[in-house]
């Protein structure tokens, strides 16, 4: 069995500073006070809201060929997704020598990353139109973990997992792939470039000169004395006649190079690494990301108090911005001047939603009590989906945290089953049925799960639109939206498969 490899720091030993922190101890409303008598409240599908067996029944179906996709057959424990850019040889026909010439096309590629909780091996999913391709890149085996959150390349995560019964952390660090040298994305194919010549192939070939030579010369587009040295320094390496004149022989030079350690990369990429990483100093009892500025906020438990942290993923200094008596949390890092503090949920206590800005260091009061409330806040921190019971019945609508105003929606499900995918539009998981049930007690729980079909919702034309219906039963939650890359992502409760949405594209 391999062991994952800890080094001799710590993450979280790096200097925390000593800045104002918001303690709320003395702002907070008096938990465990009820909104009215609940008992044992028994919760049957919401009445006030449209059924969504007759909204199925009245709903034409977006077509959902090769747009939800099953990508794991196994658990995972969490994911991420980002882009790269790569070069990819193609053959064209110069427009001026009228040959064939091959050049390095920029390809930019959607990856998925994620792990097997089973093994803790992580892989990494390519996701085109029509296929993805799953491969290891790691072979490390690690615990069985319960959380699993990464920056927006994917190359650093925290992995949450239970041991001794006490949570232990770990950053894990992904050895990044080996690329192509800078230099090759300045490959110019065109006529000859000599002594005098002035252009954008002039700029290429002098930023190409700099990098392959590890010069700092001026990138102007003028041909002088110096990149005709240089041009014949490099002609010279590659056992050509110094000429100092960029001529065929030599352009065909720098794309074989080029061309031949892209097809070296491209098997090298295919081989899984042993996964690097270090052992997180303390108790972490969430951790929410955020992605914009690839940070991380996190709750440490302390001397029977909670403190929150904010920290780069890439480590760095520890700023705390929270302090707290009472240590049932539910943070969303939602952007640089908010994240909201949810109380933990439970349909027999009156929950509450505070917001913390980490800038102005001030902490407030922004919903609640309701019972059973679970919260999911819009990117710009203006509107809440909420969940919550209300006169004995589950009621689903979006708060304007500005005005206060309400407004209820047309379906009914929890915001741990939705993302927003921008300020006005949410993607959720919304049940065929809601059984009788105290909530969100019952599906946390286990007792109670869902049979989800996936919804577009849209707030400001309140037009709700289904958009694909699984082959088979899925209890949609932890579900994150990539608008720039056109896809949402969740996970099946029922057995933690990852899975897939593609929003834009065609069918």
């Amino acid at each position: 069995m391999l062991f994952l490899a800890v080094t001799a720091y710590f993450i979280f030993s790096g200097k925390k500073q000593n800045v104002q922190t918001v303690d709320v101890g003395q702002n907070l409303v008096p938990f465990g006070q009820q909104p009215g008598k609940l008992g044992d409240v028994q919760i049957v599908g919401d009445t006030t809201q449209t059924p969504i067996a007759e909204l199925i029944a009245n709903q034409v179906s977006v077509s959902s060929r090769a747009r939800l996709r099953k990508i794991t057959s196994f658990p995972v424990s969490g994911f991420g997704s980002f882009t790269t850019i790569k070069n990819e040889s193609e053959t064209i026909i110069d427009p001026i020598t009228k040959k064939e010439k091959i050049v390095l096309k920029p390809i930019t590629t959607n990856h998925i990353r994620y792990n097997d909780q089973r093994t803790g091996h992580i892989f990494n999913g390519v996701l085109e139109e029509d296929s993805i391709l799953n491969s290891k890149i790691t072979k490390t085996n690690l615990p069985a973990a319960e959380e699993l959150v990464f920056n927006k390349n994917g190359s650093i995560g925290f992995l949450r997992y239970e041991k001794n019964n006490s949570i232990e952390t770990f950053k894990l660090i992904i050895p990044p792939p080996p690329t192509l040298p800078n230099y090759c994305q300045f490959i110019t194919y065109s006529n000859d470039i000599k002594t005098g010549s002035k252009g954008v192939d002039v700029q290429n070939l002098q930023s190409y000169i700099n990098l392959k030579l590890n010069q700092n010369n001026k990138v102007d587009g003028s041909f002088g004395k110096k990149t005709e040295e240089a041009v014949k320094q490099i002609q010279k390496g590659f056992s050509l006649d110094g000429t100092g004149i960029l001529d065929e022989k030599t352009r065909n030079a720098i794309s074989t190079e080029c061309i031949t350690l892209a097809q070296e990369l491209n098997k090298t990429l295919n081989e899984s690494v042993e996964l690097k990483g270090s052992l997180v100093n303390g108790y972490l009892a969430q951790v929410s990301k955020n992605r914009s500025s690839n940070t991380l906020f996190f709750l440490e438990k302390e001397n029977l108090r909670t403190k929150g942290y904010i920290q780069s993923f890439d480590g760095g200094s520890v700023r705390q911005v929270f302090d707290s008596s009472f240590n049932e949390w539910m943070p969303q890092y939602v952007n640089e001047n908010l994240i909201t503090m949810t109380t933990y949920a439970t349909g027999r206590v009156g929950g509450y939603m505070y917001g913390l800005n980490p800038v102005t260091k001030t902490f407030s009061k922004l919903i609640g009590p309701s019972a059973g409330l679970t919260t999911l806040t819009s990117p710009d921190g203006t509107r809440v989906l909420v969940t919550a019971i209300e006169n004995g019945q589950l009621i689903t609508k979006i708060v304007f945290l500005s005005s206060g105003k309400q407004k209820i929606v047309p379906f009914t499900t929890f915001p741990e089953k939705c993302s927003w995918y921008s300020n006005d539009q949410l993607f959720c998981g919304i049940p065929d049925e809601i059984p009788t049930g105290l909530y969100p007690d019952a599906w946390y729980q286990g007792v109670i799960g869902f049979n989800d079909s996936l919804w577009s919702y849209t707030l400001s034309e309140n037009q709700l639109v289904q958009i694909a219906t699984p082959n088979e039963s899925i209890d949609i939650f932890r579900m994150e939206s990539y608008p720039e890359m056109g896809y949402i992502y969740f996970m099946n409760k029922n057995n933690y498969e990852l899975w897939s949405y593609r929003v834009g594209g065609e069918d």
